[in-house]
């Protein structure tokens, strides 16, 4: 019960704090109601974001000022209720009716997710491990580790006070809340262009869509980015922005947030900005603009800057990175640079494949895509040929306006990220895909009055729809095991979360005065002792590049953490963990001795066990403090 009145309160605690920011900005009874409520809860999941990374670096990450930070907010809510009315309207036929009823069923299967423990590999390693870190220090701490570590957490900010005073289901159900919020926000951008059918529809589609299945339960900021897209086109493409700068500045806190909230939001900005001169041809707007996602979303920048030099970490290390800090080096980023992430993209990046790629990633995935459990669905392709209809039918009335908008963000912001060499995961598209998914429906819908045009159209959605029911489906039968089973939290995690065999006897036999070293990320949010993630290649503190050959520095860079166990496979199966000879030669030196084996399991799916498992042992060793040459 505690749980759900947390999230409960974080859920108006966000409203209050956005309404009182809207009737700062001046944005009041203008706006269309839904407009404000989606203005409202984006606005205030990103200032409790952002005020709690500088409450994080003061060290006041305890249950007394989170429980004041969301009282404030509360209390906001309260004195601008009038701004905050919120009315249900009965569905007037079968169609929206029966399209309502799949919306909550959807929420219900994604509910269940919200009362089952996390098992999202990315969400254990990072999105929920460092917000339980910060607050078991009480503080924020810079974690050097590249790609995963220091990197803008504007979003996860949100999850310590739910994490802190709800635990775990307080959080679940904050990502689940949060989750369906932006699908409403989509559903919002929706109606200003099509009939309440095709804009259920619409949000449908984006609820079911396995990206959105995958991590809107689970930490992955992609969905709540997405959020802060929508809101920030919506500002820019209200009629009432054209009066003054409060629609202005409060695209650039959006998308300032959304710089805040990933690397990837830098990329939204610059269109962004293109498009607020484009749309307004004033370069006070421009600066306006500017100033207003500096505010929102460079702290965290400014944070990585203070501690390695580079904002970017590690985008510009060769040219801005602090060298003897201990926490990066030449050679590793050598080693990301033309090793590891050239293995995140699986086609070149040239004009074929930015044609290509939205088809290869969709109909013939491959792993660098992870397209197929966290994709985009097929409905974009199969609305290809209905959208190209209407554009040419309508071709002499297109002109500028809010759609045009839409899909020039969305194909400025794709061909961007497409040359920029980022890693090529169709997910980090989320946040841009419903621009181009609304842009698509009404251009489709503007043929749809035929009848030959219309039928098709429909399966179209039916399709898609139905085919990702069904993944959905599938993907949440491990949710309804644990539900509606006796299974216990930590049954659940050893059957879902790969390697995770050791945590229950480390957790029940080290003391908080061990510190665990691990290369594995899978269940980092499941430790409850202190510990180090020694990824070989995100991480220089302690060297495991394939080409580390000093034992005797290994041991040292070990010591100087602070660690007192070691858990990894045993040194003749350890593979690219760690170079077998620093492990081996370290055993053979008394410098580390064996403590412990396990016996695990490497799940390929654990949606889907039946793909197959490896078997291994993993060993615990203990740290010798002395008898080491």
């Amino acid at each position: 019960m505690t749980a759900i009145l947390v999230a409960i309160a974080q859920l108006a605690a966000c409203l209050g704090f956005g309404a009182a920011g809207l009737r700062i900005l001046g944005i009041g009874s203008g706006a269309p109601v839904g407009e404000r409520r989606v203005y409202a809860f984006a606005l205030g999941m990103g200032l409790i974001g952002w005020a709690v990374f500088f409450i994080g670096i003061a060290g006041g990450l305890n249950d007394t000022v989170l429980s004041v930070l969301l009282g404030i907010g509360i209390a906001a809510a309260v004195y601008c209720r009038a701004d905050l009315t919120f009315d249900i309207k009965k569905p007037d036929g079968l169609v929206p009716t029966g399209l309502i009823l799949l919306l909550l069923l959807v929420g219900a299967i994604d509910l269940l997710e919200a009362y089952t423990p996390p098992g999202d590999g990315d969400t254990l390693a990072y999105h929920f491990a460092l917000p339980k870190q910060f607050l078991a220090a009480g503080q924020i701490d810079f974690v050097p580790r590249a790609l995963d570590g220091a990197v803008s957490l504007l979003v996860q900010m949100t999850y310590l006070p739910v994490l802190g005073l709800g635990e775990e289901t307080g959080l679940l159900l904050w990502t689940f809340a949060s989750g369906w919020i932006a699908v409403y926000a989509v559903y919002v951008m929706a109606r200003r262009h099509l009939r309440r059918n095709w804009s259920l529809a619409v949000a449908l589609a984006l609820a079911t869509t396995p990206a959105v299945v995958y991590g809107a339960g689970a930490g992955l900021v992609e969905i709540r980015n997405l959020l802060f897209v929508v809101a920030a086109l919506l500002a820019l493409t209200a009629v009432e922005g054209r009066k003054g700068f409060s629609y202005i500045l409060l695209v650039g806190l959006f998308a300032g947030f959304f710089v805040g909230g990933k690397y990837l939001g830098l990329l939204f900005a610059a269109v962004c900005g293109l498009a607020v001169l484009w749309d307004r041809r004033r370069l006070t707007d421009g600066i306006v603009f500017g100033i207003a996602v500096l505010v929102a979303g460079s702290q965290w920048y400014a944070w990585n800057a203070i501690h390695i030099g580079d904002p970017l970490f590690p985008m510009f290390y060769e040219w801005l990175g602090k060298t003897g800090t201990g926490y990066w080096d030449a050679e590793h980023q050598k080693f990301l640079r033309e090793v590891f992430l050239p293995s995140y993209r699986a086609v070149p990046s040239d004009l074929f494949w930015l044609i290509a790629y939205p088809f290869k990633a969709t109909l013939a995935g491959e792993q660098a895509f992870s397209s197929g459990r966290t994709g985009l669905g097929p409905l974009v392709l199969l609305l290809l040929p209905f959208a190209a209809g209407g554009v040419w039918a309508f071709r002499k009335s297109i002109r500028r306006g809010p759609l045009l908008t839409y899909a020039l963000v969305a194909a400025l912001f794709y061909v961007i990220w497409f040359f920029s060499g980022s890693p090529q995961r169709v997910r980090f598209l989320l946040p841009i895909y419903p621009l181009l998914l609304i842009v698509m429906s009404v251009a489709a819908s503007k043929i749809a009055g035929q009848r030959y045009v219309l039928y098709p159209l429909i399966l179209a959605f039916c399709f898609s729809i139905g085919v990702q029911l069904g993944g959905q489906a599938l993907y949440n039968l491990n949710a309804a095991k644990f539900v509606f089973s006796r299974e216990t939290r930590q049954e659940f995690m050893l059957r879902t979360v790969t390697n995770s065999v050791p945590v229950p006897w480390i957790n029940e036999n080290l003391t908080g005065n061990s510190r665990l070293l691990t290369p594995y990320r899978y269940y980092l949010y499941y430790l409850d002792v202190p510990y180090f993630y020694a990824h070989p290649v995100q991480q220089a503190q302690v060297n495991l590049l394939p080409d580390a050959r000093d034992p005797m520095l290994f041991v040292r860079q070990v010591r100087a953490l602070g660690v007192t166990h070691l858990l990894f496979p045993k040194a003749e199966d350890a593979g690219t963990a760690v170079p077998t000879s620093l492990l081996g030669k370290a055993l053979s030196l008394g410098c580390i001795v064996p403590e412990k084996e396990f016996a695990t399991t490497n799940l390929t799916s654990r949606t889907m066990p039946s793909l197959g498992e490896s078997k291994f042992t993993m060993s615990l060793y203990r740290v010798v403090e002395s008898d080491c040459p």
